[in-house]
């Protein structure tokens, strides 16, 4: 497969030469994939609208009344409770073309055969990759929103819509059977019905804590 974006799209150029790192497998897995979720995603119907696409730009999100809450628990990627959303921030290496031929996407490449099999990237990771990736096109799609996404520290501060649009547009053509089954069948999702639902299918008492008050 090829990256979805050129290398002139690119929005991080600080990372040109990436070589396979010690565990990086198990970090890609921590930071982007979501395995209560693709267990749940037979069920996902129960918690919200069965649809991908069913995501609000950011600026609409405002617009209901939403706070974005910036969260780096990729399985809380636009999980949604009361008055606030909870939005996973794109890592930088994730905007990085080098990172993606190199460390995510299959290739035939002598930079990528010299890379043992063990630290090749899983399907799993790729897929939990291109899945998350595509909601931001969902999410940023006008002005408002790339400032909404800048001052929430979503994306980069200095980078133009024009630029962004050029980068994410084909993470748009990514179909569902490319993506991890949580993005395959659902864009938000509501936490109550999520906390509700864990019981039944992941046999635990809540699917993720949400203290509504401090203090």
């Amino acid at each position: 497969m090829l990256t979805p974006f050129p290398k002139e799209a690119e929005l991080n150029k600080q990372l040109e030469f990436i070589g396979p790192a010690n565990n990086l497998h198990q970090q890609l897995d921590c930071d982007l994939c979501t395995p209560d979720l693709d267990t749940l995603a037979p069920h996902l119907w129960l918690v919200a609208t069965p649809s991908s696409s069913h995501i609000n730009p950011l600026h609409e999100q405002i617009v209901k009344g939403c706070t974005i809450v910036i969260s780096e628990n990729p399985e809380l990627h636009l999980a949604w409770t009361d008055n606030r959303i909870f939005i996973k921030p794109i890592p930088p290496y994730l905007l990085s073309h080098a990172f993606w031929t190199t460390q995510l996407l299959p290739q035939t490449s002598d930079t990528v055969k010299s890379v043992h099999s063990e630290e090749m990237t899983s399907s799993a990771i790729i897929k939990s990759a291109l899945g998350y990736m595509r909601t931001y096109y969902h999410l940023v799609q006008h002005e408002s929103d790339l400032h909404i996404a800048q001052q929430a520290r979503l994306l980069p501060p200095d980078i133009t819509l024009e630029q962004f649009h050029a980068f994410i547009a084909g993470f748009g053509d990514i179909q569902d059977d490319q993506v991890s089954p949580r993005y395959a069948t659902s864009g938000t999702l509501r936490l109550s019905r999520l906390n509700m639902w864990a019981k039944v299918f992941l046999r635990r008492f809540q699917f993720y804590r949400i203290n509504r008050q401090y203090g």
